[in-house]
């Protein structure tokens, strides 16, 4: 598979493609195939290519907010909703 250099260590063009794609679990795997490293350190290469790019630093840092945001939305509507029931429940 071939590799494109940054400046800690070689990524597979594979993996870029996933990150491109927005598949980071498929990236890791790659790494971890190619670097035959655990899946720590495999995290740790792709956190860094990631962050050592700005297109895609810029692409998972809208990615992670938006993540964010609909899990506070989650976890506010699963608060309105059980504070509804406890109070349905005791009234």
């Amino acid at each position: 598979m071939p590799t494109t250099e940054t400046i800690w260590r070689t990524l597979p063009a594979g993996a870029i493609d996933a990150l491109l794609r927005g598949r980071i679990e498929l990236a890791i795997r790659m790494v971890r195939e190619a670097e035959q490293v655990g899946f720590s350190d495999a995290k740790g290469i792709v956190e860094r290519y990631i962050c050592s790019d700005p297109h895609l630093f810029e692409f998972w840092s809208a990615k992670r907010e938006h993540a964010r945001r609909v899990l506070r939305w989650w976890v506010r509507g699963f608060a309105v909703t059980s504070v509804a029931f406890v109070g349905w429940l005791l009234y």
